[in-house]
């Protein structure tokens, strides 16, 4: 079963007995809002604008059972698997915002120095500092966006057992995770990071993740007025608690 399947199966039961009350598509995040008040924010992953509609038919799904929306985490169209992943983390919302806030010690706990050695799916600007202020033996970036580092290459450095590994959360979106973490080795502590992680730990730790490091909405009112205006990161993150979790890898 693949990685969307199982999450899908995960939060099926629920999604059918949940509606909608709120859809916000915002060029920068996406995000959910239940019928009960849990809500969760994803990334809005696209690259290009080919036309001036992004998703599939038409996206009235406010009012209706939550699992219309779930569905699509197995979409191909990164949009629409971009506003369900918002979805599924509504859904999670009552586990998410149990777990513990995110310290800012994993990299003490996990011994980092100089000589360590990072794979990184995504340019963390701020946990690249972390790093370097470590003094780390080895950064090795890939990000398309920016056009830093070469998959095959990259691929083969994740294959030669890094001490860690960070991805980026919307490699869910953009569909690249199974293949990324096909090339996880044992030995690497691997990190899912960014407000776009679904908080599953259980299922995570059979894809080779070792903690998971994401969003719980915690000001909701603020955090989809910001949505809706374009925000990003830097703004959003005031409206929301850091999580992490351990896996149990």
């Amino acid at each position: 079963m693949s990685l969307y399947e199982k999450i899908y199966e995960k939060f099926e039961e629920k999604a059918k007995k949940m509606n909608i009350k709120y859809i916000c598509v915002g060029i920068g995040y996406s995000g959910v809002i239940l019928e009960d008040g849990s809500a969760g924010i994803a990334y809005t992953f696209f690259t290009g604008k080919p036309g001036c509609s992004l998703v599939d038919g038409i996206m009235d799904m406010e009012g209706k059972p939550a699992v219309e929306l779930l569905k699509h985490i197995k979409n191909e169209n990164s949009v629409m698997r971009s506003i369900a992943a918002a979805c599924v983390n509504a859904l999670n919302h009552d586990n998410t915002k149990k777990m513990s806030n995110d310290d800012n010690t994993l990299f003490d706990k996990l011994g980092v120095n100089e000589n360590t050695t990072v794979s990184m799916v995504g340019y963390f600007g701020p946990i690249i500092k972390m790093l370097e202020k470590k003094g780390v033996k080895e950064i090795d970036i890939i990000d398309n966006d920016r056009e830093i580092g070469e998959k095959g290459s990259f691929n083969n450095g994740l294959e030669s057992e890094p001490d860690i590994a960070i991805l980026t959360s919307t490699s869910l979106l953009n569909g690249t995770f199974p293949e990324l973490s096909s090339h996880i080795k044992k030995g690497t502590k691997t990190i899912l990071m960014g407000p776009s992680t679904i908080m599953i730990p259980e299922i995570f730790k059979d894809f080779g993740i070792n903690y998971l490091a994401g969003t719980s909405v915690v000001d909701t009112e603020n955090m989809f007025k910001y949505l809706r205006l374009g925000g990003g990161t830097p703004i959003l993150k005031n409206y929301g608690d850091k999580k992490l979790i351990d896996t149990g890898r």
